[in-house]
């Protein structure tokens, strides 16, 4: 069992000639102009002199992405992993770049920018893709621009902001497979002629699909489960030279995560090794549908359709993290605008998983 807390701050004060960097304008039409601020202002993503992947809103509506790790669908080049616990082993690469490690300690190589500000570890950014406004995957070291963790690329994201004198929101409700229910929405208020509040919330529940048993063959859970709640609220400010805006997020999850299942048996297993040093026939592996050889194909198949995985126990991955963010921009002239960027963050994750054999061992 292990039990991590990491908190964060991060404040960002720059001067930007040309305006204050916004996000990706999305346009109806694909054919039209697409802006991007992968250079830290909105340019055409046709003059941007990196290599970048702009994703819109309707792509992530369409494509059904609800977090970051659902990003390899729309962009190539950008892939994910876990390993036990998807908070503390999430590893995220850009052209087979990453940093991989189970070590929640480690930073990766592949930054993630939200709202400007800087996610420290990557399991920070798995909460619900939910009124999102642009996403920006930039390939290649960042350096220059972004900081030292980017030397695969980055990721950057932008939420909607608060609308000034509008009033509105939305729904949306997915039922699937497995029980899956995930419910999202948004609400806009205008508070006055420079002032509107915006509240953004999501919950996403699913049933594991991965049987759970335990050395004596008897099933005792299941993993590979969702259950996770998110909720953002914001206040924006637009004035005559200051706009700005204040972001509270609270995001939660107890989902089982990331069960391996056996496919191939070992030759050691199908040699009677493990059995004659004493660690019974299987070893401690008890999933009833096994191939016996690389060559079995019927027995393969069985065990990607059952899917059993073994384990002592069911893991329990505990997630929990609370931010603030704050954006300001000043108008020094018509061409220069001076912008404020802070952030404090604490994330707390906790493990209790298999790391080892069990049973005989």
């Amino acid at each position: 069992m292990s039990r991590h807390k990491l908190m964060s701050a991060v404040s960002i004060l720059a001067v930007t000639v040309g305006g204050l960097a916004t996000p990706t304008i999305a346009q109806d039409n694909y054919e039209d102009e697409i802006i991007v601020v992968a250079t830290k202002r909105a340019t055409s993503i046709q003059d941007v002199p990196i290599a970048v992947t702009a994703i819109q809103p309707e792509q992530i509506e369409k494509q059904g992405i609800v977090n970051i790790q659902n990003l390899t669908s729309v962009a190539p080049s950008f892939s994910t992993s876990n390993a036990q616990t998807s908070s503390g082993t999430v590893v995220l690469r850009i052209r087979g770049v990453g940093t991989t490690s189970n070590n929640i300690g480690f930073e990766s190589a592949v930054g993630v920018f939200i709202d400007g500000a800087y996610q420290s570890r990557p399991g920070v950014a798995l909460g619900e893709f939910v009124d999102v406004e642009s996403v920006e995957v930039l390939r290649g070291p960042q350096g220059t621009l972004f900081g030292r963790n980017t030397s695969a690329g980055a990721l950057n994201v932008r939420n909607v902001k608060p609308q000034i004198g509008e009033t509105g929101g939305f729904i949306n409700a997915t039922y699937g497979n497995y029980n899956h229910v995930s419910l999202q929405g948004a609400v806009n208020i205008p508070l006055s002629d420079t002032l509107a509040a915006r509240v953004t919330g999501a919950i996403r529940n699913r049933d594991g699909y991965v049987d759970i048993h335990n050395g004596a063959g008897t099933k005792i859970g299941e993993s590979n489960e969702v259950d996770q709640e998110m909720i953002r609220a914001q206040l924006g400010y637009e004035g005559s030279k200051l706009d700005g805006r204040v972001i509270v997020d609270y995001t939660q999850s107890n989902a089982v995560c990331c069960s391996a299942i056996e496919v191939l048996q070992s030759g050691l297993e199908t040699g009677g090794l493990l059995n004659f040093a004493g660690l019974g026939p299987r070893g401690g592996m008890s999933a009833p549908f096994v191939a016996s050889s690389a060559t079995d194909t019927a027995g393969a198949q069985a065990a990607v359709d059952e899917l059993y995985a073994t384990s002592s126990r069911v893991p329990k991955p505990s997630m929990e993290q609370l931010g603030f963010t704050g954006e300001f921009k000043l108008a020094l002239s018509d061409s220069t605008d001076l912008v404020y960027v802070g952030s404090y963050r604490e994330y707390e994750a906790g493990e209790q998983y298999d790391s080892v054999w069990f049973g005989y061992i």
